[in-house]
Order: structure tokens, then C-alpha cells, then sequence
């Protein structure tokens, strides 16, 4: 029997609206301060019904990762509601026009490996769920598409090789897409200055 449809009723958090609600796939994603420190705070409440069964998804997916380096610390899991650890840095969309050096590539390969190794996958890494951390690290957000043992044993062991590629190749997509944007770039600066 599938988990009951939590009531899309309530207040939103106290914080910023800072993500999601974009599309009826999305859940809002808000930062606030709890004991003194920054959270995401990702909830249901007020979206629709597939961003409700994808934020339970997400949630099953968070209460069973374990602690990773490339995860946000989980603070909260609920049907409705997920808190992490807010995390500092610059997303991978942001890295197009600054260019993307060999140690982001490292960091991100590192981060994936780490990811695959402990037995999930993202499965929808996309520019906005890669985040740069200034300690050199990686960590990915969004986990609602993610598959792993919290999953239905089936679906994990059929999606999981499929999803461990798609991670990868997404991936090496976005970063040659980003350095060939930078190197335009730096190749129309350098047209305009010998003029």
C-alpha cells in the first residue's frame, strides 16, 4: 500500500524563499537559521502532487544515505519536509563563464565515485545541483529522482547502473559545455582588446 498523501496544508518556514516552485515537479526550498545555524529547509506545503511524492521520495532517499562528504548533513526527514545543513559555494552554472579548473573536475569525479560507491545515485545532476564548496569539495543537492537502498529493491537494482551512467555523462556534458563557453569567451575578450 503506498504512503499516505500528506495534507498540503500549513505555513510555509519562517526563512527566504531561495528555490523550487518553478514547475509542478518542484518543491520550495527555504534557508533559515536554527541554533545558530544556516538550513535548508525543503517542503512540500503548498505544491502540487508530484512535487509532494518526489519530496517523499527525497526523504526516504536522505533517512537512508549514509553520512557521505558529498551530501548535506540531514537534520530532519518527514514526508512533507527535509532539513540539511545549508551549504556555501557555487553551484556548477555558475562556473560557465569563470572557467572550470582540473581540481573542480577531481572534486567532482571524487564526489561521484563516492556517491556510486555507497550504493545510490543522483540520477539528475544537473548545473543547479552541484555545489563548490570553498574547502575544495563537492556536494550535491536535490535527491528527489535518486536511487539507492531506500528504494524498492527492484527498481534500485534496474536503475542503478542506468543512473550511475547518467551521472557520469551528465556531468562530462555540462563541464565541457562550461569550458567551451569559457574558452569563447576568453577568445572574444582577447578579439576585443587587440582591436
Amino acid at each position: 500500500m503506498p504512503p499516505e498523501d500528506p495534507p498540503n496544508v500549513g505555513s510555509p518556514p519562517a526563512g527566504r524563499l531561495v528555490g523550487g516552485d518553478r514547475n509542478a515537479t518542484k518543491a520550495r526550498v527555504y534557508v533559515e537559521e536554527r541554533d545558530g545555524r544556516r538550513v535548508a529547509v525543503k517542503t512540500s506545503v503548498g505544491a502540487g502532487f508530484v512535487a509532494r511524492w518526489l519530496l517523499r521520495r527525497e526523504s526516504r532517499i536522505f533517512a537512508a544515505l549514509p553520512p557521505l562528504g558529498c551530501v548535506p548533513s540531514v537534520l530532519e526527514t518527514r514526508p512533507d519536509r527535509v532539513v540539511t545543513a545549508w551549504v556555501d559555494g557555487t553551484e556548477l552554472f555558475d562556473l560557465r563563464l569563470d572557467g572550470f579548473t582540473e581540481a573542480q573536475a577531481a572534486a567532482l569525479e571524487a564526489a561521484i565515485a563516492e556517491l556510486h560507491a555507497a550504493g545510490f545515485a543522483h540520477g539528475d545532476l544537473g548545473r543547479h545541483d552541484v555545489i563548490f564548496r570553498p574547502d575544495g569539495g563537492v556536494t550535491f543537492i536535490d535527491f528527489a529522482t535518486a536511487v539507492g537502498p531506500a528504494c524498492p529493491r527492484l527498481l534500485w537494482r534496474v536503475l542503478l547502473p542506468f543512473w550511475k551512467r547518467t551521472d557520469r555523462g551528465r556531468v562530462a556534458r555540462l563541464v565541457e559545455r562550461y569550458r567551451k563557453i569559457h574558452r569563447e569567451r576568453n577568445a572574444r575578450r582577447a578579439a576585443t582588446r587587440v582591436r
